[in-house]
C-alpha cells in the first residue's frame, strides 16, 4: 500500500490516482538502475539505493544505507546505530495494516529472540518511530548472498556446493530440534550468506513456523515461488520441506539455472536430467532430499547430514582412485575402488551402485564425443521405437548431427530461406551455420555470463536476428554483416518468447511480468503494451499470411489479436494447465496451442472452427512444437522422445527416442528435413522420407 502525500489516505501500489482526492501518483526514477517506484518510497525497490538526497535517520539513531529486502509484511534495510558508533544493523519495517500481519510480525521477533546459533542473526529487539511504524532490530551477516554469487559466477563446483549444503543442514538440523522444532520456510538463495571465513548464515525468519502437526489452527500458506515444497503450497508444511527447497537451490547452483527451467511449478516435479554433469552419488542426494512426497524424503536434516558424510568420503575416494582411471573402468580397478572405498567407511553395497552409474556416465560420454565427429552424410541411425501400425523407422531416418555447444541447445532455427542455420547455446553463444555445407560461419557473443537467451528469431525479412534474455534484454544483429544493431531494455523481468510481425516491422515480446509490448523496429520505439493475460506470457506467434498474433500463458488463455488496431478477436480458455506453446501453420490455415494438461487444440483459421482436441501421451514436460509442411502432422518433443501425431484424424503417429534430452524441434522451410537439438549441445538433422 502508498499512502497518498495530498490526502493522507492509503492506496494500491498499482494504483495511478488516489481513489480517495483523485491526487495523482508521479512515479519517482532510480537513477541508478531506471526502475519506478511510488512517489513516497525512499529507496528503490529494485536495486534498493537511495532515491533521494540526504541521509534517512529512524528514531534519531538508525541510518537507513540500503533496502536489502521487500516483501507482503515489511521492508527491509541495511541501516548504521549511531549510537554503536556506526555499527551496521538489519532494520525490519512492519509495513503491514492486518491485525494478523502484524501478530505475525510479533511472533517472528519472539521466535528469533528466542534462538542461540551462531549462523543465525541475534535479534536486539522491537521499537515505533515518531510516526508508530514499528521495527526490529537484528544483527547484519556481513556478506554475499548466493543469489549474488551465482550472479558472480554462475554457478559453483559441486565441492563447494555440498560445503553450503552442509552448513544449512546444521542450521535446520539446531532448528528441529527446538522444542518445538521450527520451519523457516524461506531457504531460498536471497537467505544464504557467505560471510566471512566462508561461513554460512541463514537469514530471513519472516515466514518461520512452528511445527506442530497435531494443531488444529490453520496454516498461513507462504512461499516463495520456485523453492518451495508442494506440501508448503498446499498449507501442510512438513519438517521436511525445508529440506525440499535446499534441494531446488543446490540444484540451481550446480547448473546455474533457475527453478523454472528445472522444475514444475504446479507439482513440485524436478526435471533430474539437468544434473548430466554431477557425479551419481551427489545427484542421488539431491533426488532424496527433493522427493515429491514428505516420506520419500531424508527423515530430518541429521539423516541428510549422514548423507553428506558420504560425500565428503566419495570426493576422497574420487580423487584416489576413480578420477586417475582415464576411459572406460575394468573389473580389477572395481575391486580396488570397492576395497578403498570399504576403508573409508562407504557400504560396498552403495559403492557397486555408484560405480555402475559411473560407467554408464563415461560410456554416454565416449558416445558424445564420436558422435560430435560425425559429418552430414553420417548413416548412422538412432534406435526408434516401432509401432505396430506404422514403421516409424522407415520414414524418418538420421542424416547427421553436430556438437554445437559444449552446454545444452537453448534452442536452433533455420533461416526463412533454409540458407541459414543459427543455435543458441545455454553458453550465451550464438552460431550461425552455412546449411550447404554445414559449416560454422561465426560465433556471436549474446549476452553475459549472468544472463541467458531465452528465445531466437531471424525476421522475415531476414534483415535481423534477434534474442531475448533473462533479464528482459532484446537484442538484434544484422544478417550478413553480424553488427549489434540494437538491444533494448524491453521488460524488467524475464522474456520468455518474441516474435516478428510478417512485413518484419514490428517485434513482439512477452514476459514473466504478465505485459506483451510491441516495438517498432524502424524507430526501435515502442508502440503500445498488452495486458490482458493476468499470469506469464509463455508463447507468442504471428500469423503468416495476415495482421493476427496469438498469445498463451500461464493464466491457461489463448488470445489472439488483430494487429491493426491491436482489438481482441477471440479469447480461449480450453486448458486446465498453462498454455505451453501456440502456433500457427505455415499456410494460416490452422492454430495450435499446446498446454500443459498434455492437450493439443487445433483450430480452422479464420473462422475459429474446432478440428481437433488430441490428448498427447508423452512422458517429460513438453520442449518443442511444429507442423509439418504439408500440414498432415504435428511434431512435438517431450524428455527424450518425439512424438508424430495426425492433425486430421488426431491418432498418433509415430514416437522416437532421441537419446538425449530434447530442447526444441524445427522444420526446414518448405521441405521434409527437421533439427531437433539437446541438452547436450547436439543439433541432429532428420528427414521425413515420403513414400
Amino acid at each position: 500500500m502508498k499512502k497518498c502525500p495530498e490526502c493522507g489516505r492509503e492506496n494500491p501500489d498499482n494504483a495511478k490516482y488516489c481513489s480517495f482526492c483523485g491526487h495523482e501518483f508521479k512515479e519517482v526514477i532510480c537513477k541508478i538502475c531506471g526502475h519506478p517506484n511510488p512517489p513516497d518510497e525512499k529507496f528503490c525497490r529494485k536495486c534498493g539505493n537511495p532515491l533521494q538526497e540526504g541521509p534517512v535517520v529512524i528514531s534519531k539513531r538508525y541510518k537507513l544505507l540500503k533496502m536489502i529486502g521487500f516483501g507482503g509484511f515489511g521492508k527491509t534495510y541495511l541501516a548504521e546505530d549511531l549510537q554503536l558508533f556506526g555499527k551496521k544493523v538489519v532494520l525490519k519495517e512492519f509495513t503491514g495494516h492486518a491485525a494478523k500481519d502484524r501478530d505475525f510480525f510479533k511472533k517472528e521477533g519472539m521466535i528469533l529472540a528466542k534462538l542461540n546459533h551462531p549462523l543465525i542473526p541475534k535479534i536486539h529487539g522491537f521499537f515505533k518511530d515518531s510516526e508508530g511504524r514499528t521495527y526490529l532490530v537484528q544483527d547484519y551477516a556481513e556478506g554475499k548472498n548466493l543469489r549474488q554469487i551465482l550472479l558472480e559466477k554462475h554457478k559453483l563446483p559441486e565441492r563447494e556446493v555440498i560445503i553450503v549444503v552442509k552448513s544449512v543442514l546444521d542450521i535446520l538440523s539446531y532448528l528441529e530440534k527446538l522444542d518445538p522444532p521450527l520451519i523457516h520456510r524461506d531457504i531460498k538463495p536471497e537467505n544464504i550468506i557467505l560471510g566471512e571465513n566462508d561461513r554460512i548464515f541463514l537469514v530471513d525468519f519472516g515466514a518461520v513456523k512452528e511445527y506442530m502437526p497435531s494443531s488444529s489452527e490453520k496454516e498461513i500458506v507462504i512461499y516463495t515461488t520456485g523453492y518451495a515444497a508442494p506440501e508448503q503450497k498446499a498449507g501442510n508444511t512438513h519438517i521436511t520441506s525445508d529440506l525440499y527447497s535446499l534441494g531446488v537451490v543446490a540444484i540451481e547452483l550446480i547448473t546455474g539455472l533457475p527453478p523454472k527451467k528445472f522444475r514444475n511449478e504446479e507439482t513440485g516435479k524436478i526435471d533430474y536430467s539437468v544434473l548430466s554433469d554431477v557425479t551419481p552419488e551427489f545427484k542421488e542426494f539431491v533426488m532424496k532430499l527433493t522427493a515429491q512426497k514428505p516420506p520419500s524424503r531424508f527423515k530430518n536434516a541429521d539423516e541428510a547430514l549422514k548423507f553428506v558424510e558420504i560425500l565428503e568420503k566419495m570426493q576422497t575416494l574420487r580423487e584416489v582412485a576413480i578420477d586417475p582411471i582415464k576411459g572406460s573402468i575394468r573389473d580389477k580397478e572395481v575391486k580396488k575402488i570397492i576395497q578403498m572405498g570399504e576403508k573409508l567407511g562407504i557400504s560396498k553395497e552403495f559403492l557397486k551402485k555408484i560405480i555402475d552409474e559411473e560407467i554408464k556416465r563415461r560410456k554416454h560420454r565416449e558416445y558424445a564425443k564420436s558422435s560430435s565427429s560425425t559429418s552430414k552424410a553420417s548413416t548412422l541411425r538412432t534406435r526408434l521405437t516401432k509401432l505396430s501400425s506404422l514403421q516409424v523407422g522407415t520414414n524418418i531416418k538420421l542424416v547427421g548431427r553436430l556438437k554445437a555447444h559444449p552446454v545444452a541447445v537453448q534452442k536452433a532455427i533455420f533461416s526463412p530461406k533454409g540458407d541459414y542455420m543459427i543455435t543458441a547455446g545455454k553458453d550465451g553463444i550464438m552460431k550461425i551455420f552455412d546449411t550447404r555445407e554445414w559449416r560454422r560461419l561465426i560465433a556471436i557473443r549474446g549476452v553475459p555470463d549472468d544472463d541467458l537467451i531465452t528465445d531466437l528469431h531471424i525476421s522475415p525479412n531476414s534483415k535481423f536476428i534477434g534474442i531475448s534474455t533473462r533479464e528482459g534484454l532484446l537484442k538484434f544483429w544484422q544478417m550478413g554483416t553480424w553488427v549489434l544493431a540494437k538491444s533494448i531494455a524491453a521488460h524488467t523481468e524475464e522474456i520468455e518468447d518474441f516474435v516478428f510481425s510478417r512485413n518484419s516491422k514490428l517485434v513482439i515480446s512477452g514476459g514473466t511480468d504478465n505485459l506483451i509490448f510491441v516495438w517498432n523496429i524502424d524507430t526501435w520505439k515502442k508502440v503500445t503494451s498488452l495486458r490482458e493475460h493476468t499470469a506469464w506470457i509463455l508463447s507468442l506467434d504471428y500469423s503468416p499470411h495476415g495482421d493476427i498474433l496469438v498469445t498463451g500463458g500461464m493464466d491457461s488463455q489463448v488470445i489472439v489479436w488483430d494487429t491493426k488496431n491491436w482489438s481482441i478477436l477471440k479469447k480461449f480458455k480450453v486448458h486446465e494447465g498453462w498454455v505451453r506453446f501456440v502456433k500457427f501453420s505455415s499456410s494460416g490455415k490452422f492454430l495450435f496451442s499446446l498446454g500443459t494438461d498434455r492437450f493439443l487444440n487445433i483450430w480452422s483459421f479464420p473462422d475459429f472452427g474446432t478440428r481437433a482436441k488430441i490428448k498427447i501421451e508423452a512422458k517429460g514436460d513438453f520442449t518443442g512444437m511444429d507442423i509439418c509442411p504439408d500440414e498432415e502432422e504435428v511434431y512435438i518433443t517431450a524428455g527424450d522422445h518425439l512424438y508424430i501425431y495426425n492433425i486430421h484424424t488426431g491418432e498418433k503417429s509415430g514416437e522416437m527416442d532421441l537419446q538425449t534430452k530434447a530442447t526444441g524441434i524445427t522444420f526446414f522451410p518448405k521441405r521434409y528435413y527437421f533439427i531437433t537439438s539437446d541438452s547436450e549441445g547436439f543439433v541432429k538433422l532428420w528427414k521425413k522420407v515420403i513414400s
